[in-house]
């Protein structure tokens, strides 16, 4: 049996950790930390629970195919709740925005509080969708570490689509260019800070973000937290094993081949390292 060594026990280690064991690998997942789940943690204090990283479940509809794609009965599964209100801001002059997830609603509440026509985010999402409809296969869907499904998603990009991705300005750019009222350019300029990046800096293809928004805003029962705590219990449970509080310090390789990877408890043989 070919076994694969992964490291790091965040979401993405924790759903490969099922998917490699449920096709047949002998996986040990290794996590330096003292639990799973890296940023989706959890700070417990005074007999109460706190999400410490994310709050909000985006695209729920990756749960779904993460379990069809591995049996996992419906029972096991985490129950996500659709929310009514994705976010709630309030600016230094505080004003109250709420961020509907129904449609008719979130409209009304731009024509409520800001100084920009409903209209203008109505065509603003139209922008976005089309930003998500062309290249969210390639950049979402798609791992950039495998070069034929790499090459596969991008065949469907002609040059002619490029500057509909909108990636030659940065998305505040973009998103002045939508809208006057600077309490809505913050709120769409925000978005950036879904992967620690700034409005100023990053191309306006990362517009992308709020049709993914648009997509589910939802919350696990548990919290966000319940997410890898499921993924752990799918892990285990086809067979793979989790080392907690063990740090990876090297990759080990001969001849340009993996060979096991080096922890602070020793050396673990393996045919691959994720």
């Amino acid at each position: 049996m070919k076994r694969c060594n992964i490291v790091g026990g965040g979401i993405g280690g924790l759903t490969a950790a099922i998917y490699l064991a449920n096709r047949g690998m002998d996986v040990n997942l290794f996590e330096q930390q003292g639990q799973t789940g890296g940023k989706a943690s959890e700070i417990k204090t005074d007999g109460f629970r706190f999400d410490s990283g994310p709050t909000l479940l985006t695209m729920p509809f990756v749960i779904d195919r993460i379990s069809e794609e591995n049996s996992i009965p419906e029972h096991r599964r985490p129950v996500i709740t659709a929310l009514s209100e994705s976010c709630r801001y309030i600016f230094n002059d505080r004003t109250v925005f709420h961020a509907w997830t129904e449609r008719k609603r979130f409209y009304e509440e731009i024509r409520k509080t800001m100084t920009d026509s409903p209209q203008k985010m109505s065509d603003y999402l139209s922008y976005s969708k089309r930003i998500y409809d062309l290249c969210s296969e390639l950049f979402l869907f798609s791992t950039f570490h495998e070069f034929d499904r790499l090459k596969k998603a991008g065949e469907t990009m002609s040059p002619a689509i490029i500057p509909a991705i909108d990636p030659f300005r940065s998305m505040h750019r973009a998103n002045r260019s939508f809208f006057k009222d600077p309490k809505l350019i913050q709120f769409t300029d925000r978005y950036a800070t879904y992967n620690g990046s700034s409005p100023y800096r990053v191309p306006a293809t990362l517009n992308i973000i709020h049709h993914v928004e648009q997509l589910g805003a939802s919350v696990p029962a548990g919290g966000i937290r319940e997410l890898p705590a499921f993924l752990k219990r799918e892990a285990e449970a086809a067979g793979a094993k989790i080392h907690c509080g063990t740090a990876v310090r090297k990759i080990v390789c001969e001849h340009r081949k993996v060979k096991g990877i080096e922890t602070a408890s020793g050396y673990i043989p393996g045919n691959y390292v994720l």
